[in-house]
């Protein structure tokens, strides 16, 4: 009984510990004081290992000194303790490409997009990255994925219509044209021009 009410006891008291430190992390985040709060962040770790929020936080605040690659450890331990967390692989992807470290960027976007290919801001921005890299075929493909589970994704739509265009195949441009002018006859009328200015590179 006695050991029921010290373990009981111990636990509030971290609890109160934990709620308290949280605090002050926010009131840390709020004047930028990040060296500041990722000691406070660490402290809660060491009462809890596996706080979620604690583990997303410290990974963003990590990012924030250019730390990247702890950052992107610890956020790591968090979407193994929750995929949810995925989604904030973009701020590391980004960051990763704003260091330069492009072979890393996309080291860790096919890997975010494997492990949660339903997660489809992370395929587009995959996309994003092979169509600038001329990877039309690798890039139409995700994009297809996108479509297949949001079927009027705007982008995802307007991306598809440039890769059949620099694919040279008319007809699927036409075809994505038209499904696009349902909701965006502006951006259609774009797409339009675009395919007669590239007319000579249709089959």
């Amino acid at each position: 009984m006695f050991q029921k009410m010290r373990a009981w006891f111990h636990q509030k008291t971290v609890l109160e510990a934990t709620h308290l430190l949280k605090h002050q992390v926010n009131e840390e985040l709020a004047k930028k004081a990040f060296t500041a709060a990722e000691k406070t962040l660490r402290k809660i770790l060491d009462l809890g290992p596996n706080e979620e929020d604690a583990l997303v936080t410290l990974s963003q605040v990590l990012l924030q000194q250019k730390k990247i690659d702890e950052g992107y450890a610890v956020l790591q331990k968090a979407i193994t303790l929750n995929p949810a967390h995925t989604p904030v692989t973009l701020d590391f992807v980004q960051g990763y490409e704003e260091a330069g470290k492009l072979e890393k960027m996309r080291e860790i976007l096919y890997a975010a997009v494997q492990n949660a290919p339903d997660m489809v801001e992370l395929r587009l921005y995959l996309a994003q990255q092979l169509f600038e890299n001329a990877m039309i075929q690798e890039a139409e493909s995700e994009l297809t994925e996108i479509v297949k589970r949001v079927p009027h994704h705007p982008e995802a739509n307007i991306g598809l219509a440039h890769c059949h265009i620099n694919a040279g195949r008319k007809i699927d441009a036409l075809e994505q044209v038209s499904k696009i002018r349902q909701w965006d006859a502006k951006k259609a009328d774009e797409l339009m021009s675009a395919i007669y200015e590239n007319v000579q590179n249709f089959n």
